[in-house]
């Protein structure tokens, strides 16, 4: 199984000095006294049973469902990291934490889009056996309390503030459906980073489609 959460490695400080530049901020550990298209709709029986199904995506006929998380592998003012992840919350509007913010946002569909390049794919992914709607929640709940954008690999994982996209959305899980949905056992008292590409080969996701930023 690929390592998606690195600790203190040689890779780990080398992927820190390409992010230097941003500027640190002291951190806020979590306190909430819980655990600290052209698109293809093979949806199947893994995904079990969701909140109230919503809109279609941009250009698809493709559902939008609380707790799909969207990956988009490049990007535009998105994110600083390897691709971007943002939550479909229970009014529809995308939680995430994004360097356009300095923090988290809650963007409609057209906002969202809009941080991505025109023509770029946004691969849409569903959490198995029914998951997703309380980690909806959380993040809705908590989105504003991302202050600042930083990736930064020396933050114990129940860092709130600096936060970014994938760890922001890891936190979701941990806390709202209370489970690591890295399969690994992970806990929040770790220190490490998470990629965004995670969630894509997640054990917990399937693959709904995809659809492109046109505007």
């Amino acid at each position: 199984m690929k390592k998606y959460l690195l600790g203190l490695s040689f890779f780990t400080v080398l992927f820190f000095g390409a992010f230097f530049n941003l500027n640190s901020v002291s951190a806020s550990p979590i306190t909430t006294g819980e655990p600290e298209v052209e698109a293809q709709t093979n949806v199947n029986e893994d995904i079990g049973i969701f909140a109230e199904i919503g809109p279609t995506y941009p250009g698809t006929n493709i559902k939008m469902q609380v707790g799909d998380i969207l990956y988009s592998s490049k990007s535009n003012e998105s994110t600083y990291f390897v691709g971007h992840v943002g939550i479909v919350g229970s009014d529809y509007k995308i939680y995430h934490v994004t360097p356009a913010w300095n923090g988290g946002a809650a963007s409609d569909m057209t906002s969202y889009v809009r941080l991505h390049k025109s023509g770029e794919k946004l691969s849409i992914y569903t959490p198995r056996d029914g998951r997703g709607v309380k980690a909806a929640a959380w993040a809705k709940s908590n989105y504003s309390r991302a202050t600042k954008y930083l990736i930064n690999p020396l933050d114990k994982l129940s860092v709130m503030t600096p936060n970014y996209c994938s760890k922001f959305l890891w936190q979701a899980f941990y806390y709202g459906e209370n489970f690591d949905m890295l399969g690994k056992r992970t806990s929040d008292k770790e220190v490490g980073l998470i990629y965004p590409f995670a969630f894509t080969n997640s054990i917990y996701f399937v693959s709904k489609g995809s659809f492109t930023a046109n505007w």
